[in-house]
């Protein structure tokens, strides 16, 4: 009888959840008819997410991947992220004896690193000049970057576990882009960032190096990863982002290096991958001449223009983002010589910079007003002084580090590639934080955190094993 009950309850439900996705479709569709793309996706993800939420200990990472997608805000300059990681954090502390968590230890040098990072941060808060319980807020978020990355060093209890995290951003991202692609054939616009916000100029390149290294350089490839790469690859290029064009390619290069050290020799590793080389280069090709892609990349490259503030023919003194960026640093360096010590508060900028502005009104209305100092190593600069930024670089140095020495701990193919493509993302975050990036707050902070969670794992894992046969 029992089991006539339950088969009864569970039909009911099944016929409960398809009406409610039924509706949640009507739904998509106004939202579709009104051009709120955002909602529209969110609509459809909504009977997804519920069953993540259902199966929250098992998905949870996954379901905090894919978080990372969607730019939904909420008050306090919360996203859906810090939602899911207030979850999974809160998870972790009733669990975290569990076998399902790993029981290790971080690396010293990461939590000594990461400890004085933390030290910074809270001090620059409590230093600040324009102290407050907004400061205080935004270094607690920074407590729940750094939180949420132990979170996910700890998940990642085995190289499976890795490898499985690696590959949800890499088909998230896949399939994110997808949406961006259709919707730039409807809205014409080529510049499309209504769903996943500016935070996804930083994931395509990633997903990229993830794609090409794990599977083409490294592995092997089927059809769906294959076409996985080609949309991740052109929706990069939709960015229009010059700044991840080129993290992307010194990534990409770097890795090529990286990858033939470590290889048998660089000749063989080349007349192996002679054939893969050639394919990219027929298919990039062909991309280039017959989709426009070459000429939006020749004219975005062609706008590049070293001859600063000089009036245009039109009369505009302001011509292309460099130029932007240079008045926003200004500005920046001014909070930062104003408060060389401790700066002006963890992301704290945004809110205060009209305090140190020395430039005209109209410039700062229109350019700096409610932004922050464009690149990660300058929001660190002048919110949390010279001590922050020391800390930031002692961090990223650290990751670097473990990071390259689980190449060398790998005891085979499937433990090197993931070693590799785990070392050039930490390169990428790393190099790409000195001359653009926003991994201070939001979703590219928890993308930093996620996979420096992840690097650490892997190192523990790796030297474990080579502990445990000697």
């Amino acid at each position: 009888m029992n089991n006539l009950i339950l088969k009864s309850d569970y039909k009911i439900i099944k016929a409960a959840y398809f009406v409610f996705f039924a509706t949640l479709i009507s739904v998509a569709l106004f939202f579709l008819i009104t051009q709120d793309y955002k909602y529209m996706v969110l609509s459809l993800s909504i009977p997804v997410l519920i069953m993540f939420v259902y199966y929250f200990d098992r998905h949870m990472m996954i379901f905090f991947v894919i978080s990372l997608f969607f730019e939904i805000s909420f008050p306090l300059r919360n996203q859906f992220a810090n939602i899911v990681a207030y979850l999974m954090i809160f998870h972790f502390l009733l669990n975290k004896k569990s076998d399902f968590f790993a029981q290790e230890n971080l690396p010293k040098i990461i939590r000594t690193s990461g400890g004085l990072l933390v030290f910074a941060v809270i001090l620059s808060s409590l230093n600040s000049p324009h102290f407050s319980w907004i400061s205080a807020y935004y270094a607690f978020g920074f407590i729940i970057f750094i939180t949420t990355s132990y979170v996910v060093f700890r998940y990642s209890n085995t190289t499976v576990r890795i490898f499985k995290l690696i590959n949800a951003f890499f088909y998230s991202t896949f399939f994110f882009g997808t949406l961006v692609i259709v919707f730039i054939v409807i809205t014409k616009r080529i510049r499309f960032a209504d769903i996943s916000g500016l935070a996804f100029f930083d994931f395509t390149p990633v997903a990229l190096l993830i794609g090409l290294y794990c599977y083409f350089i490294l592995g092997k490839s089927n059809t769906l990863i294959k076409l996985a790469t080609l949309v991740v690859f052109i929706t990069l290029i939709t960015t229009l982002s010059r700044n991840s064009w080129i993290g992307f390619t010194c990534s990409f290069l770097y890795g090529l290096f990286l990858t033939a050290r470590f290889q048998k020799s660089i000749s063989d590793f080349i007349k192996s991958k002679f054939f893969i080389f050639i394919l990219l280069f027929l298919v990039l090709f062909s991309l280039f001449m017959f989709t426009g892609l070459g000429n939006v990349i020749t004219q975005r490259v062609g706008e590049v223009d070293f001859d600063l503030f000089s009036v245009s023919d039109d009369g505009r003194l302001i011509k292309n983002s460099l130029e932007s960026r240079i008045l926003i640093w200004i500005v920046a360096l001014n909070a930062f010589l104003h408060n060389p010590l401790t700066g002006v508060g963890y992301f704290m900028f945004f809110e205060v910079s009209e305090n140190y502005n020395v430039l005209p009104q109209l410039l700062y209305d229109n350019i700096v007003k409610g932004l922050d100092a464009h690149t990660t190593f300058m929001n660190f600069l002048c919110e949390t002084g010279i001590i922050g930024l020391s800390s930031y670089i002692f961090y990223l140095i650290s990751m670097i580090r473990i990071s390259y020495k689980s190449i060398k701990l790998s005891s085979d193919l499937n433990e090197q590639k993931i070693s590799i493509v785990l070392h050039l993302i930490v390169f990428f975050i790393s190099f790409h934080s000195i001359y653009a990036g926003a991994f201070t707050l939001g979703q590219n902070a928890f993308q930093m955190h996620f996979f420096f969670g992840l690097a650490a794992a892997n190192y523990v894992i790796l030297l474990k094993k080579v502990n445990t046969k000697v």
